[in-house]
C-alpha cells in the first residue's frame, strides 16, 4: 500500500510542472496580444503569413481570383449631362411671360441645379393636399417645357412653422411628403415620363431661398413646393423613385 501511494505521489509530481508551463504560455499570448492591439496593424506584412497558414492548415480551399467582367455597375455609372441650366432657367421664364397663373413663383440657380419655387397654395388648399383649381395648369404650364430635355427632377416638399389642425397628418413633415407626391403625379400627368424623385423638409429649409427675398417674401415661400432640375440627364430604370 505505501509503495502505491508513493508510485502515484511520483506521477502526480512528474506532471504538475504542465500547470505552470501552460499559465506561463497563457500569460505571453495574453502579453503579445496586448503589444499587437496597441501598434498599428500593418496588412502588407501580415498577408504572406495569412496566405502560408491557408495553404498549411487548409490546402482544399478554394481559390479566390479576381477577374474583370463587362457588366455595368449601374449605381456606379457615371450619369450622362444633360441641357445647361441656363438654358432651362430661359424656358422657364418664356413660360412664366406666357402663363399669368405662373407669376408668383420664384427662380434660383444653382451650381449643379435649378430650383422653381411655387408657393403652396398656388396647388393646394392652405394645409391640406385638396388641389387648387389651378394646380393642374400650374403643373403643365412647368412641366412642358421640360419634358423634352430629359434633365433629372427632384419635388421637394416644404412646410412652415404652423401646427396641423386637421386629422389628416400628424406633423409638417407628412403633409410637405404627400403635397410632393401629389405634385410629382401632376407632373406625370402632364407629359413628363422619367422618373421623379420625391423629397420633403418640412419647415428646415427656410434658409435655402434665394438671399435677393425680402424676410416677409421668405416667410411667404416657406410653404412651397421646390422643383429641382438637375444638371445631369434621368436614366429611366430600376433605381427611379416615382
Amino acid at each position: 500500500m505505501a509503495d502505491f501511494l508513493k508510485s502515484k505521489h511520483q506521477e502526480d509530481d512528474g506532471g504538475s510542472w504542465m500547470i505552470t508551463f501552460a499559465d506561463l504560455l497563457s500569460l505571453l499570448l495574453t502579453f503579445f496580444v496586448m503589444v499587437f492591439s496597441m501598434n498599428a496593424i500593418q496588412f502588407e506584412q501580415w498577408e504572406p503569413i495569412v496566405q502560408t497558414m491557408n495553404r498549411e492548415f487548409n490546402p482544399k480551399r478554394a481559390k479566390v481570383a479576381e477577374t474583370q467582367h463587362d457588366t455595368p455597375d449601374l449605381q456606379r455609372q457615371k450619369q450622362e449631362i444633360g441641357f445647361k441650366l441656363s438654358y432651362v432657367e430661359g424656358l422657364i421664364r418664356q413660360a412664366i411671360d406666357t402663363e399669368p397663373v405662373l407669376a408668383s413663383i420664384q427662380l434660383n440657380t444653382l451650381a449643379d441645379r435649378f430650383v422653381i419655387s411655387l408657393p403652396a397654395t398656388l396647388l393646394f388648399e392652405d394645409k391640406e393636399v385638396v388641389q387648387s383649381e389651378n394646380a393642374g395648369l400650374v403643373a403643365e404650364a412647368i412641366i412642358k417645357p421640360l419634358v423634352r430635355l430629359g434633365n433629372r427632377i427632384i419635388v421637394e416638399g416644404h412646410a412652415d412653422r404652423r401646427a396641423i389642425e386637421n386629422a389628416k397628418f400628424i406633423s409638417n413633415w407628412e403633409l410637405s411628403l404627400t403635397r410632393a407626391r401629389v405634385l410629382a403625379g401632376l407632373l406625370t400627368e402632364a407629359g413628363y415620363q422619367m422618373p421623379i424623385g420625391v423629397a420633403a423638409y418640412a419647415d428646415t429649409r427656410l434658409q435655402q431661398l434665394d438671399d435677393q427675398l425680402t424676410l416677409q417674401q421668405k416667410y411667404d415661400l416657406s410653404e412651397r413646393m421646390d422643383i429641382i432640375v438637375l444638371t445631369d440627364k434621368q436614366v429611366k430604370g430600376v433605381y427611379g423613385i416615382f
